[in-house]
């Protein structure tokens, strides 16, 4: 039943339930709505999953080693990196 303003509609019906019917077929059709819906209705599963998988990356954390040095960007036969740690080691110049 609708009001004088035609955007409101009454119903019994949760918002939502039973409008436009049509596009939620076509979404559950397609290839991507079958997935996500079966997500949705393997919700506890998928969040198992999510759970193992995130603290079995997360082991791995510790052994991840970052070098921010400017000699990690440079191959170690490049003549200024050779020229650099001949003179470091004629002088005994070593980096903090």
């Amino acid at each position: 039943m609708a009001t004088e303003d035609t955007n409101k509609v009454e119903s019994d019906q949760p918002l939502g339930v039973g409008l436009q019917t049509e596009t939620f077929e076509f979404i559950v059709d397609s290839p991507a709505g079958k997935f996500f819906w079966t997500l949705t209705k393997h919700a506890k599963k998928v969040l198992a999953a999510a759970l193992i998988l995130t603290i079995a990356i997360g082991a791995f954390l510790p052994r991840i080693h970052k070098d921010t040095s400017a000699e990690a960007f440079i191959a170690d036969d490049d003549p200024a990196v050779v020229y650099r740690k001949h003179v470091e080691e004629v002088f005994g110049l070593a980096d903090p």
